[in-house]
């Protein structure tokens, strides 16, 4: 059978994708490590205000 029926160059396309995905040189680790500890940072405080403000607005709402 050739590949195109049989979907070994399917599969031999995706295992050779799943080698270099793992290969990936990263140009600079700690600038990208500082930039993503803040990012981090800076999701969690999203994260914690939006949960302070729907608290706050249900907390409102029941007591006016």
């Amino acid at each position: 059978m050739p590949p195109s029926e049989s979907g070994g160059t399917r599969f031999a396309f995706h295992e050779a994708g799943h080698r270099l995905a793992g290969s990936v040189i990263r140009a600079a680790p700690d600038i990208l490590d500082g930039v993503e500890i803040f990012f981090t940072a800076l999701l969690i405080v999203v994260g914690l205000l939006t949960t302070w403000f729907a608290v706050y607005v249900v907390y409102r709402l029941y007591t006016d």
